[in-house]
């Protein structure tokens, strides 16, 4: 991960200075001078003096045959030739006054690239945890955060999706699973436990499991339970629930916002490979997972 987050870093610097130098390239096209034009201007501007004489000369003569005449026209229209070549000149000659003038400037200068250099020290943390997800066809980022935590993101649509703590319960030991809310707008998130081969993308999210609604701070299960928006004292969560499963009792129990809602299930089935489960349906929700 880190070597691809750098190597497209990497990739999109150097396409910034192609496009740069590109740029620079353009402005020089654009007020750059015909040079082999500009040394000829002495050659065409002895060429215009010498029609002219040569057209005093024919002017003068009295006696004007065809050939002279046509020598005479053909110069008439080299003059012309030539001095839209030196107003060519001219117009160049003005580009380079302007080209004189011009100062490519490249920002950011001196600070500005120490305080980018400054930036990319302190870029990107490595952080670990010894929580695992499975996530199902991307419809969930999962990064981590400081203290062991993972930042759970939903992405995709709008819509009911689940993903799994793989991390199974032990028996006859305590498991508490900390979700702190980071954006919950409309408290659609539900949490509990299901077995770990359970399919996520099942609409049906409560049909093997014991999960628990904030947006009506209600209960859903499955058999034996078979709980569809049970009203159990709970209420919805403004920071923070902590999911106890306790596998030597077979109890499942929540903590919103530091008030204990006591045993919300008991008599768990502790011989299956029970995991924790998060959904979350708007896109853009986020929490921040932590062990207890």
């Amino acid at each position: 991960m880190v070597q691809k987050v750098f190597t497209k870093i990497r990739n999109r610097l150097n396409e910034r200075e192609d496009e740069l130098l590109l740029n620079i390239d353009n402005i020089f096209d654009k007020t750059f001078f015909d040079e082999k034009l500009i040394k000829n201007n002495e050659k065409l501007t002895l060429r215009i003096n010498a029609s002219l004489e040569q057209g005093k000369i024919i002017e003068n003569e009295s006696n004007i045959n065809n050939n002279e005449l046509n020598s005479f026209i053909n110069d008439c229209l080299n003059i012309e030739n030539n001095i839209k070549d030196i107003l060519k000149i001219k117009d160049n000659l003005m580009k380079i006054d302007l080209y004189k003038k011009i100062n490519i400037q490249f920002y950011p200068k001196e600070d500005g690239i120490k305080e980018m250099i400054d930036n990319i020290s302190n870029f990107g943390n490595i952080a670990k945890s010894s929580m695992t997800f499975r996530e199902n066809n991307e419809k969930y980022s999962v990064s981590f955060g400081e203290n062991n935590t993972c930042i759970l993101t939903k992405v995709g649509k709008n819509e009911w999706i689940g993903i799994l703590c793989e991390n199974e319960f032990e028996k006859q030991r305590e498991y508490k699973l900390k979700i702190k809310l980071l954006k919950n707008q409309f408290h659609h998130i539900r949490v509990g436990i299901v077995p770990k081969d359970y399919d996520t993308d099942l609409s049906n999210y409560y049909s093997c499991g014991c999960c628990y609604y904030s947006y009506y701070g209600s209960l859903y299960s499955g058999p034996p339970y078979n709980y569809s928006n049970k009203q159990a004292g709970l209420s919805k969560i403004n920071k923070e629930i902590i999911m106890v499963v306790d596998t030597s009792k077979g109890t499942l129990k929540f903590i919103i916002d530091n008030v204990d809602k006591g045993v919300s299930f008991s008599n768990i089935q502790v011989d299956k490979n029970y995991v924790f489960v998060i959904f979350l349906y708007d896109v853009g929700d986020s929490v921040e997972v932590s062990e207890c």
